[in-house]
């Protein structure tokens, strides 16, 4: 018997090529809290700061390391924020 092998295919050098790998990011507000929350359970990531700004700073910043530790950095990460709405407690 015959056994072939694939390949991964290759892309080359030219990162417009290479396939991307997104991440999408939900973030919401807990009022009690009076917090933002970033959270993805693929990264595996959660996060959370006063700052909305702040926040998707970190984000971006910490994704890739913990991409990086759990061995799922890809050359072209994209990250995409999904903001929750807010619930209205009537």
């Amino acid at each position: 018997m015959n056994y072939v092998m694939e390949s991964e295919p290759s892309y080359g050098e030219n990162p417009k090529k290479w396939p991307h790998i997104e991440y999408a990011v939900t973030v919401a507000f807990d009022d009690e809290a009076q917090k933002w929350y970033a959270q993805n359970d693929d990264i595996p990531l959660i996060l959370e700061d006063y700052s909305l700004d702040k926040l998707v700073s970190r984000v971006k910043i910490a994704a890739p390391e913990m991409l990086e530790m759990n061995n799922l950095l890809h050359k072209d990460v994209k990250l995409s924020f999904k903001i929750e709405p807010q619930a209205v407690v009537v």
